[in-house]
């Protein structure tokens, strides 16, 4: 069994698993498209967090999972992604990197992840641009910053080898507005 983070998951997974490996989850792209008001912003000065958004291509971690674990995993998993009001569980067919058949063939493994639920309160969809920026570097909750949380996106990308432009760009803005802010 697989596991697909594209956010926090990526470099903290708080589950056991045997393997990790760079992945591409094709058809989806990762946006910043929930409010955050308890994990990296609260009710007064909200965060911003990623879900998946329909289109494009999203690199992010795939995490083996012994199958005597699975369904323990994926509880734990459930819990902290909020299934049944902030997300949902899917089964979408992630390309394992550097892996092939034994023919030259990418590996393609179905692997849990989770899309937004957009029903859910605090789905916000996409913001305009300065709102945006200025959520996430002011949002400060239970677990750090969204400014923290941009920042170990970015890092971990960079990480596996597959930088995404469109995160480093966010935390360009990110940190220029931080800096004009403080002076």
């Amino acid at each position: 069994m697989y596991l697909f983070g594209y956010g926090s998951l990526m470099w903290r997974p708080e589950v056991a698993y045997k393997a990790r490996r760079a992945a591409l989850l094709t058809g989806y792209h990762r946006a910043y498209v929930m409010f955050t008001t308890k994990a990296r912003g609260s009710k007064d000065a909200p965060g911003m967090m990623l879900g998946l958004a329909p289109g494009g291509e999203c690199w992010g971690v795939a995490f083996e999972i012994e199958q005597s674990r699975a369904a323990e995993t994926l509880a734990a998993v459930d819990k902290r992604e909020g299934v049944g009001r902030a997300n949902w569980r899917v089964l979408l067919p992630v390309r394992i990197d550097d892996a092939d058949d034994g023919l030259g063939r990418d590996v393609l493994r179905p692997a849990w992840t989770y899309m937004p639920w957009p029903a859910w309160e605090n789905y916000c969809g996409l913001q305009p641009r300065p709102r945006m920026v200025e959520l996430i570097a002011t949002g400060v909750g239970e677990r750090g910053s969204a400014y923290e949380y941009l920042r170990c996106v970015n890092q971990e990308l960079h990480a596996i080898g597959h930088p995404d432009p469109g995160c480093q760009t966010l935390l360009d803005d990110v940190e220029r507005f931080r800096a004009e802010s403080a002076s």
